[in-house]
């Protein structure tokens, strides 16, 4: 593993900024890269199926359109970093600190991130079908037109996000924080353990499809 991890960090480092350019592709499919201190690096289109991630230092780094699918990355620090359209299919995410990440059209599809902060991430056109975000921070986070079916949000904290146009039919929303979350056009018809209680601290619109008998006001904004 350590010539792996020895190519990781010299393609992450400005010195070998040329290097991972070329190396874009680099595959590092099932590496040891736990506890790795990457911060900034260029990590953009690698192969890191199956590699090990944990507490991994990612500040702001570049994961963009990475292979990341069966990673564990959980505990890893990626506040600011780019996984534009990056893959996690079923990666195991719990605990990681992703506050301000661009996880734009990201595929999160059966992902563990339970107890993850996304504070102010952008998650805007996820895919999050089937994911654990159990208690997970979600405070400000940008979620609009995000595929959320059958994820698990109960006791997760959504105050302030922009849920706007998202599909989150048969999700599980038990004690769910939904203090002044945006559910305008989004379609929570088959929401499980909703209550009014939570609704009336929320907002949408008349597109706002919601279980039988719950109501919600109309965004002012």
């Amino acid at each position: 593993m350590v010539s792996l991890l020895y190519v990781a960090l010299a393609a992450a480092t400005s010195e070998g900024s040329a290097l991972a350019g070329k190396q874009s592709e680099t595959n590092l499919l099932g590496a040891d890269l736990s506890g790795a201190d990457m911060a900034r690096a260029d990590l953009s289109g690698f192969i890191l199926t199956n590699a090990d991630l944990s507490k991994a230092n990612l500040l702001e780094a570049d994961l963009s359109k990475a292979q990341l699918g069966d990673a564990n990355l959980s505990q890893a620090f990626l506040s600011g970093a780019n996984l534009t359209q990056a893959f996690l299919f079923n990666a195991n995410l719990s605990q990681v600190n992703l506050a301000d990440a661009n996880l734009l059209k990201a595929n999160l599809y059966g992902a563990n991130l339970s107890k993850a902060n996304l504070t102010s991430a952008n998650l805007s056109g996820a895919y999050l079908i089937i994911a654990n975000l159990s208690q997970a921070n979600l405070i400000e986070a940008d979620l609009p037109k995000v595929y959320l079916q059958g994820a698990n949000l109960s006791g997760a904290n959504l105050s302030e996000a922009d849920l706007s146009g998202s599909s989150l039919q048969g999700n599980n929303l038990l004690g769910a924080d939904l203090s002044n979350t945006d559910f305008s056009g989004a379609n929570l018809s088959s929401a499980r353990n909703l209550n009014q209680n939570q609704l009336d601290k929320a907002c949408g619109n008349d597109k706002t499809q919601l279980p039988e008998g719950l109501t919600i006001k109309a965004c002012t904004n």
